[in-house]
């Protein structure tokens, strides 16, 4: 084969099997999504995002049209890819072990990220800032997470793990707030100690086989 002609075969190659860059519009939901852990919503400008995913500000309205709107999108994919699938909807292992392992990983993302917080917990400090569409954005997360949660929970009461005095949907609300409570309280205080008080309360007192 002619050297020009390896050239251009090599160069074919190459562009049809190389790794793919990951697009602008990524990148800007990928820096959004750290900035927003660090200091939540309000502190957070469309400079700083554009900035941290490497591109100018005016790319920004390309892909979105306000800071608002890729919040929005920015929480949608921090509940699908990163609460939701700490959660195993089925077994095995049991219901129960499924539910502490879930809020365990929990526990251990936040010592990782030197105790940030949940995002959904810190935007929704700033709720009464924000517009009407990322509050239902983070309704929607929430309900989303509380659902998978009473649906492991309703499993839990069937196997006879968990008592049934109250519904899985109100036992999962109120795990859920509990969660992000110690969540934001961890902040604050920068250690483990309200996520310990959450798990042991919860797999001791709360979720416990008969009549609570």
């Amino acid at each position: 084969m002619p050297e020009t002609t390896s050239r251009i075969a090599l160069h074919f190659f190459t562009e049809r099997h190389a790794m793919p860059r990951p697009s602008k519009k990524k990148k800007l939901l990928e820096a959004a999504t750290a900035i927003f852990c660090a200091i939540g919503y309000k502190a957070c400008t469309i400079e700083d995002i554009a900035e941290k995913a490497g591109a100018v500000k005016g790319s920004f309205y390309n892909h979105f049209k306000s800071k608002e709107a890729l919040a929005v999108e920015v929480i949608d994919l921090y509940v699908e890819e990163k609460v939701l699938p700490l959660l195993a909807l089925e077994g095995p292992p049991s219901p129960l072990k499924r539910l502490r392992t879930h809020f365990e990983k929990i526990s251990d993302i936040q010592k990782s990220i030197q105790f940030q917080g949940c995002m959904i917990a810190n935007f929704s400090g700033e709720v009464t800032n924000l517009g009407d569409d990322l509050r239902s954005a983070l309704k929607e997360g929430l309900d989303r997470w509380t659902r998978a949660v009473a649906e492991v929970i309703r499993q839990a009461q069937q196997e006879g793990e968990v008592g049934k005095k109250f519904k899985e949907d109100i036992l999962a609300r109120c795990l859920v707030n509990a969660c992000e409570g110690a969540l934001v309280r961890g902040r604050v205080l920068r250690n483990q100690q309200p996520f310990d008080d959450f798990l042991s309360i919860t797999f001791r007192a709360i979720l416990t086989p008969g009549d609570l």
